[in-house]
């Protein structure tokens, strides 16, 4: 798996002629970055606790609170660790 660096090199290379595999690869790039974005915005969801009638914000994937950092077999967080 590619990680944002390796993708983002691979948008802004330039190879004369840009064959079509190039181009290819520059536009996957591209909305792989789109989707890491997205995924950053949703890694921590602000929802309410009831019990504790306080805000608090929760990772959908492991389900720990944000303050408790996420779970070591969380697969959203090791999927954004790759900086």
């Amino acid at each position: 798996m590619l990680d944002k660096k390796q993708l983002e090199k691979i948008m802004v290379w330039e190879q004369e002629p840009l064959t079509m595999i190039g181009v290819y690869a520059k536009e996957a790039a591209k909305t792989a970055l789109a989707y890491r974005e997205m995924l950053e915005r949703l890694e921590w969801i602000m929802t309410r606790d009831t019990c504790a009638g306080e805000w608090v914000e929760w990772c959908p994937e492991c389900e720990n609170r944000k303050t408790d950092g996420h779970k070591p077999n969380c697969e959203l967080a090791a999927l954004l660790k790759g900086e």
